[in-house]
This record gives C-alpha cells, sequence and structure tokens, in this order.
C-alpha cells in the first residue's frame, strides 16, 4: 500500500495524487490528521474528489464533510448519485440532517425525502430516480432523440422503460435494440412486455434475488398502482449482497463487525464471549469423559474413534445450519416445514450411509492392524454412534435457528464454535454412552 508523501513540491504533490486511484486515497485519508485531510482534497480536482468521497467511511467522510467549504459542500452533494446520498444522510446526527438538506436542490430533496419515507428493508429503500422513459406511442425516431436529449450524467441508459399516459409501465427496451432499431418499426415490437418488476414493498432480498435470476442490469420499481417511481441497479444489489455476505459470515462464525483496522484487543473482546461460552460446554464434555472412564480404561482403541465421531456430527450439524440460515435470508415466512422435513431426510440418509461407512472402515482398520479383541462390537459402536449423532446434529442445525428467531434470539449468533461444540457434546456423550452399555453393562 502506498503511502502519501508530503515532502513533496505543490506541483509534484498534486501529480503523485492525480495518479492514484481514489479507493487508495480514501484508505489513506483515514490514518491522516485534519491539516493533512485538507491538504489532500484541496490538491484533487472535483471528479477525484467525488469518487474518493464515496469510498470513505462513514465516519471519515462526516469528517471531510465539515473540512471543505461551502460551496464545494454544494458540488459534493449535486455530484453524488442519489444511493450514495442517502448512505451519507444516514450516517449523519439529526442537526446535521438539516443542514445537508438545505444544500440540495429541491428536486434532490423531493428525490432523497422519498426514497427516506420507505421501510428500510424494503425495494422502495433502494430506488434511484435516475432513469429513461418514453411513451408507448412514440415513434423509433422519437424515441432515440428522447434518450439522446434527455438522459443526464447519473441517468441509468443501458435500459429504458415504455410508460403509459397514467404511467404505468408497460415494458422495457435495451438501449442497443432501440438503437438497432428500425424507422418504421414500433416501440411496442420491440419492447420486452414481461420484463421484471418489483413492487416498492417488497423486501430487498426479493429485489436482489430478481436482478440474480433473471440476469438483469437494471430493475424498474413499481408502487401498487402499477406506477413506475424507480430502479434498482445491479450495481446497488451487488453492493448489498456483499455488505449482507460479510455479515452473514461474521455472525456465523460469531466473530462480530469489525474493521480491517481494528486493533488485536478490540477484535479479541469482540470474540471472546462465544470462546468462553464454548468453554463452559467442554467443561461438559471433559465431566462426561470422567463419568465414562472405565469403559476408556477397558477399550482404549474407543479414543482413536472419537474424532471421527466428533468431526462427522459437527460437519453435516454445520451444513444443516447453514442451509437453514440461507433458507431464512432469502424467504423467512416461506414453506418452512417443507424445508425442515427436506433437510431432516437429507441429515438421516447421509448419516446411514456415513454409519455403513464407518462401520466397514473400522472393520478393516482392526482386520489391517491384526486387532481381534471386541473388533465387531466395537465397529457396530462406532457405526450406529456415527449414524445417531448425525441425525441429532443435522436436527439440531435445523431447527437451532427458528427456536432461537422464536425467542427474538440473533439465530446467526450460534454459528461457529458454539453449534460445532454442542454437537461434540452430545456426539461424545452418546459414543461412550454406548460403548458402555454394550462393552461393560451387558457383560
Amino acid at each position: 500500500m502506498f503511502k502519501i508523501d508530503f515532502t513533496l513540491s505543490p506541483s509534484e504533490f498534486d501529480a503523485r495524487l492525480a495518479q492514484l486511484y481514489p479507493q487508495d486515497i480514501a484508505h489513506e485519508l483515514k490514518h491522516l490528521n485534519a491539516s493533512k485531510r485538507l491538504m489532500v482534497i484541496n490538491a484533487l480536482d472535483a471528479k477525484h474528489f467525488i469518487d474518493t468521497f464515496i469510498h470513505l467511511e462513514d465516519e471519515i467522510a462526516q469528517e471531510i464533510f465539515i473540512l471543505i467549504d461551502k460551496v464545494k459542500q454544494e458540488q459534493l452533494l449535486s455530484s453524488l448519485e442519489i444511493d450514495d446520498l442517502k448512505s451519507f444522510v444516514d450516517n449523519v446526527d439529526d442537526e446535521s440532517k438539516y443542514y445537508v438538506f438545505s444544500l440540495l436542490t429541491k428536486e434532490t430533496q423531493e428525490s432523497l425525502v422519498h426514497i427516506l419515507s420507505y421501510n428500510e428493508d424494503s425495494a422502495g429503500s433502494l430506488i434511484n430516480p435516475h432513469f429513461i422513459t418514453l411513451r408507448a406511442n412514440m415513434s423509433i425516431k422519437e424515441a432515440t432523440n428522447k434518450v439522446i436529449v434527455s438522459s443526464g450524467d447519473k441517468d441509468e441508459v443501458g435500459v429504458v422503460f415504455v410508460l403509459s399516459e397514467e404511467n404505468h409501465l408497460l415494458g422495457a427496451i435495451k438501449l442497443q435494440d432501440l438503437i438497432l432499431a428500425r424507422a418504421n418499426s414500433t416501440l411496442s415490437n420491440i419492447m420486452d412486455a414481461n420484463y421484471p418488476k418489483i413492487y416498492t414493498i417488497d423486501s430487498k432480498t426479493d429485489a436482489i434475488n430478481v436482478i440474480r435470476d433473471y440476469d438483469i442490469a437494471i430493475l424498474p420499481v413499481v408502487n401498487k398502482y402499477d406506477q413506475m417511481v424507480g430502479i434498482i441497479t445491479s450495481d446497488d444489489a451487488l453492493t448489498l449482497m456483499q455488505d449482507s455476505h460479510e455479515q452473514t459470515m461474521q455472525e456465523l462464525v460469531a466473530v462480530g463487525d469489525f474493521e480491517l483496522d481494528q486493533t488485536a484487543i478490540k477484535r479479541s473482546i469482540a470474540r471472546l464471549p462465544w470462546l468462553l461460552t464454548c468453554v463452559l460446554i467442554n467443561l461438559g464434555i471433559a465431566f462426561i469423559l470422567t463419568i465414562f472412564k472405565p469403559v476408556l480404561d477397558a477399550y482404549v482403541a474407543l479414543v482413536m474413534f472419537m474424532p471421527m465421531i466428533l468431526g462427522m456430527a459437527g460437519n453435516i450439524g454445520t451444513q444443516s445450519f447453514a442451509a437453514t440460515l440461507l433458507k431464512l435470508h432469502r424467504n423467512p415466512n416461506k414453506d418452512k416445514k417443507k424445508h425442515v422435513n427436506k433437510e431432516v431426510w437429507v441429515g438421516v440418509i447421509n448419516s446411514i450411509l456415513v454409519g455403513l461407512t464407518g462401520f466397514g472402515a473400522v472393520m478393516i482398520f482392526f482386520i489391517v492392524m491384526n486387532v481381534e479383541t471386541r473388533r465387531l462390537m466395537i465397529s457396530m459402536i462406532v457405526g450406529i454412534s456415527l449414524t445417531i449423532s448425525m441425525v441429532i446434529s443435522a436436527v439440531v442445525g435445523v431447527m437451532l435457528p427458528y427456536i432461537l428467531r422464536r425467542f427474538k434470539a440473533d439465530e446467526k449468533a450460534a454459528g461457529g464454535p458454539v453449534i460445532t461444540t454442542i454437537n461434540d457434546f452430545v456426539a461424545q456423550g452418546l459414543y461412550l454412552l454406548l460403548a458402555s452399555i454394550l462393552l461393560i453393562w451387558l457383560v
């Protein structure tokens, strides 16, 4: 990573910054004090500064916004895309919101208020008002001319939309198809009347799924009257998916939210509670070992297969848990019973197959190692323990997210070390209990 060299002459300093990517400058700005930040900002031309600003972290963006003069603030706000502007406004305090709004044009204020009026989790909160519309009665020549004349710097022109006189969405036309259309053709002949759309009250997840499933770059958003109110771009969906994925992965492994530049101590504090929880559960596992000490003393070979039992139970439990989290993330209120039944049956089938494989593998191991003492019984214990513990772990993995959500707890926080430790507790207890019954108590 580069470092900004403040020892350069003014001309060399400006020339050096002009060669750097906005992302790199944004990363470096957060490590500088106010005076040096101002030096960098003043050395950037307007476009370079705006491109850098949108890559800044929320807190740094607010600090830099305060540093620049009012004229530059107005230029910055007028140049930001509506989604970047919304993100900035969302993160400033109430007093600053009024000031920011006072710097916006009336049209931008109305657009921003309209977007902010939607529920934060709805597709309406993502809409971009910069799109091109055509009337159904336009000729190809009129439509092409309108796209050329009326499109602005912020407008998305890859797809244009055909509306009725009442602004009802009738269809969409790719810009390429419009340009290549013959003059005597009509918009109805070249438009896609079945182009996907989404309603403002639908969820963000639904919007992402439509963009992904239909492989489109621009998704129109309509209100309950089928009137078009905005668009969602694939770039917006990608950013949302990335943020959601990072958050899910952090919570799934119970590491919490953290910044790349966070100190080791802060990261440690975020993760420590879950690790301490695992320590307490592992004390229970240690207690199990003391209870079943007689069978372990008599049949030391049992210890060799513990990693297999614990590992497979943990694996299938994590698979079921992850599949259920994905289901809750995509369609939280749809086909719950069907999902649970399917995942349980998947767990049962896989558990039986793995159990049979485990039984055979242990038998072959004993034969190769020329071990004859109770090898058939121990092989059966391993196979049965594998099967039952994996079934239980699969059921726990499927049901735990639903149970936690029912009690308004964060289902993702039970992932990673916690669910693995719980599965270890169950699998080891079952394995040693079964071994004690068949090898000692019934003998």
